[in-house]
């Protein structure tokens, strides 16, 4: 491929076109930008008899076409390079309205498109691989969490998360507590921890779990009476501060009072 600049009267849109819909605010906010500061990333095209078909950019060349620009720059795909439909998809992937579901699909299609070897995908992109199979994973996880994220329900950070739940019920009950009251990753991933590790044949939590900024710490030891070492009653406790060596003979008088005590009766 090679970098050129061709003339916008020599440029023809997509014969299959990816989008049939445009935003129009947001098409004309790319104008006004491109107007101002130029075409900054090159259309990708390939010769036809026309003379150049877009195959990735119609979006940025029906701006610069409102812009007023009279040629840009553009990438020449040749016979060798990757298919029209790898460069339509890797197209996509940079849209800025792409939400992490449609990015798992688009994913999903270059990854066809390229005999399904992530590597090829995450070399064709410039993502990493770990960017690259998060969002496979989302195709590969629960449909229940995926629709969710797809409504905007849930983000991804806790989609991903509830896809580690192992069962089925534990993680559909969690998936609609957190879509209908809103929870952080941290939280969720301290459920997930939490439902993992209960045992088989033990039901889950009957109420619902606590919605917390971070996960709730772990329950500190019960108090317990310094003199009984009891944990009932816990109302009639009083906070009490002692030296250790003063709670040593403490220790030892209470224990000549209770041998004494015994040896009354």
């Amino acid at each position: 491929m090679k970098l050129i600049r061709v003339s916008l009267s020599e440029l023809v849109p997509p014969a299959h076109p990816v989008r049939a819909a445009w935003d129009e605010d947001r098409l004309a906010e790319l104008a006004v930008n491109i107007g101002r500061n130029g075409l900054v990333v090159p259309l990708g095209v390939k010769k036809v008899a026309a003379g150049y078909e877009v195959v990735h950019g119609h979006r940025r060349l029906l701006a610069c076409r409102r812009a007023g620009l009279a040629a840009v720059p553009c990438i020449v795909r040749t016979e060798e390079d990757a298919s029209d439909e790898i460069w339509k998809i890797s197209e996509n992937l940079w849209r800025e309205e792409l939400s992490p579901a449609e990015e798992a699909a688009y994913y999903a299609e270059l990854m066809e498109q390229l005999g399904n070897d992530v590597d090829k995908v995450v070399a064709h992109t410039g993502q990493t691989r770990s960017y690259v199979e998060s969002r496979l994973n989302l195709l590969s996880g629960d449909p229940e969490v995926l629709k969710m994220l797809v409504e905007k329900r849930i983000g991804l950070g806790v989609a991903q998360q509830l896809n580690k739940v192992h069962r089925k019920t534990d993680r559909d009950y969690l998936l609609h507590f957190a879509a209908d009251n809103g929870a952080t990753v941290a939280c969720v991933q301290a459920w997930v921890q939490s439902y993992n590790a209960r045992p088989e044949g033990i039901p889950a939590p009957s109420s619902p779990p606590e919605l917390e900024s971070q996960p709730a710490a772990p329950a500190p030891n019960p108090m317990k009476c310094w003199i009984c070492q009891s944990s009932e009653e816990p109302w009639d406790l009083s906070l009490v501060y002692e030296h250790r060596s003063c709670r040593r003979v403490l220790d030892r008088q209470a224990a000549a009072v209770t041998r004494a005590q015994m040896q009354g009766e």
